[in-house]
């Protein structure tokens, strides 16, 4: 009777356990607590390339992912740090820090510049400026309620928008539009699997 019971009790443990097993892989892993938060743009898929002291394979899926990363592992990096990493005119490598999201019941907009003129984000067809005065390597960011509703890159001292995007915003939505000088590409934030 005993020896029932004890098989019983093993047979139990053993049921309780299996889901936990067989639920490793349904979910990707969680950053480290310190981990910074990295994209590369401008480079070819599977492109080897040496950042911050750590070896790096740029990400072969679509939109220029982030790559969370422990920051002890990068050197001159700060923990919660999301940086986009380019290549200048030069192929030297560029960090552009960008701003925190702070409310995710908001849309998060980003300007990122990598041209040489100032630029604002507009509302198309009007003179709202939805984000201003972006410089050459660096970004701005402001979160807004989701819209549906066209966005312009514009030079700061006028002309015609470099271009327009109609978007339908969603709450908790990111997106940067990102200025190079070939064009400007809209990106909506994605994650990558944790860089070992």
């Amino acid at each position: 009777m005993k020896t029932a019971k004890t098989l019983c009790f093993i047979l139990a443990l053993t049921s309780l356990s299996l889901p936990a097993r067989s639920d490793t892989g349904l979910y990707p892993e969680a950053a480290p607590a310190d981990a910074s938060f990295l994209r590369f743009i401008g480079f070819e898929r599977g492109e080897p390339i040496q950042f911050a002291g750590k070896s790096f394979d740029i990400p072969k899926t679509e939109g220029a992912p982030y790559v969370p990363v422990s920051a002890a592992l990068l050197q001159g990096i700060q923990p919660g740090a999301f940086l986009t990493v380019v290549k200048d005119s030069t192929g030297q490598l560029r960090t552009i820090q960008e701003g925190a999201v702070r409310d995710p019941g908001k849309v998060h907009l980003f300007l990122i510049n990598t041209t040489p003129q100032n630029l604002n984000l507009r509302v198309a067809g009007s003179e709202t400026v939805v984000i201003q005065g972006i410089s050459a390597m660096q970004s701005g960011t402001r979160a807004v309620n989701p819209v549906s509703i066209g966005l312009s890159v514009v030079a700061e001292d006028g002309g015609e928008p470099l271009r327009t995007f109609q978007v339908n915003l969603q709450r908790g939505q990111n997106l940067s539009f990102l200025a190079t000088p070939t064009g400007v590409q809209l990106i909506e934030h994605r994650f990558d699997p944790v860089a070992q």
